[in-house]
């Protein structure tokens, strides 16, 4: 709205449009939008990279529970967690609620032991990548949007020269604004 509004400024009653001023404020606009955008895909990024981390580490841990778990024994109607002696536990005892036989109960406590350790890592690359391609796509269309409006408007040529210019100022502009950030912006906040 205020790039619209700082375009429309530039008319001079009935006279000629102050031309670079227009490019001007079409090429800060765009480069405000890609700051912005550049800021919001690295915390896009940087959650996913929490959130992946978190969830592996996760998986590590109960890693070392399976193996525990990995030399169950039935007997009668108790399952006997064998010793570990690096983890300062002893021999664990649970009870088991079933009439199943004690070789079936262990194929089956393995079969979901083995479903477990297949849990795979977690990586939401791709998903990220499609969120940061969602932001940059939504965010040159809104740098380019008052310059367009503004050529439609007032009848400007886009193959023109000016109507060049302002292309040529929306765009530039974005990429200077996504590389400011990302060269100078604060880094993405992931509450670590």
């Amino acid at each position: 709205m205020y790039t619209t509004s700082v375009l429309e400024a530039q008319l001079v009653d009935d006279g000629p449009i102050k031309q670079g001023h227009v490019r001007d404020a079409t090429r800060s606009g765009a480069e405000i939008q890609g700051m912005l955008d550049q800021s919001r895909a690295d915390q896009v990024k940087a959650e996913g990279i929490a959130k992946d981390k978190e969830y592996n580490d996760s998986l590590e841990k109960r890693h070392g529970w399976v193996e525990f778990g990995t030399g169950a024994v039935v007997a009668g109607s108790v399952a006997f967690l064998p010793e570990v002696a690096a983890a300062g536990v002893v021999a664990t005892a649970i009870p088991v609620l079933t009439d199943t036989g004690s070789g079936a109960l262990e194929q089956q406590i393995g079969n979901v032991i083995g479903d477990w350790t297949e849990s795979k890592q977690q990586d939401s690359g791709e998903d990220v990548q499609a969120q940061r391609r969602a932001i940059y796509a939504a965010g040159e269309a809104n740098a380019e949007s008052p310059a367009r409006n503004f050529m439609e408007h007032h009848s400007i040529d886009r193959n023109g020269s000016f109507g060049q210019d302002l292309e040529d100022a929306w765009s530039i502009g974005y990429s200077r604004g996504t590389s400011r950030e990302d060269q100078q912006g604060q880094l993405p906040q992931t509450g670590e």
